[in-house]
């Protein structure tokens, strides 16, 4: 092999393993961090999720209300949440997806219920 011939993933996988070895010293060094650290981390991203999706739900039942639509723009806003999952799960992974799911579904809970008794009143089913 020539010297001269330059490859970048190794470049890449040479700094990949520097990063790797200085989280490494880092955590050896200050440890764990204090429970109290990620607790306000957990409360931090439950704001994130709950904020937004209330923000939404409110401003659904104003434009519904103003409109006379029933469940109709609070749905759509409760749905516009699914994305966010979707980017939340493939930025963080899996687990992070489910927990923000889950978060979503708990709030939303009742919201959702009305929007499947609305559908199907819509669809023609029968009166729940």
């Amino acid at each position: 092999m020539n010297p001269d011939d330059h490859n970048p993933d190794a470049d890449e996988l040479g700094r990949a393993v520097q990063l790797r070895e200085q989280r490494s010293r880092r955590w050896e060094e200050e440890g764990e961090r204090p429970l109290w650290k990620n607790l306000s981390m957990i409360g931090a991203l439950g704001w994130l999720i709950v904020t937004p999706t209330l923000l939404g739900v409110l401003l659904g039942r104003w434009l519904d209300d103003s409109f006379g639509t029933g469940i109709l723009f609070t749905g759509a806003l409760i749905f516009v949440g699914i994305p966010i999952v979707g980017f939340v799960t493939m930025q963080l992974g899996p687990w992070w997806g489910l927990g923000v799911l889950a978060a979503g579904a708990s709030v939303l809970r009742w919201p959702v219920f009305y929007l499947g008794r609305w559908v199907k009143r819509m669809l023609g089913g029968t009166r729940v």
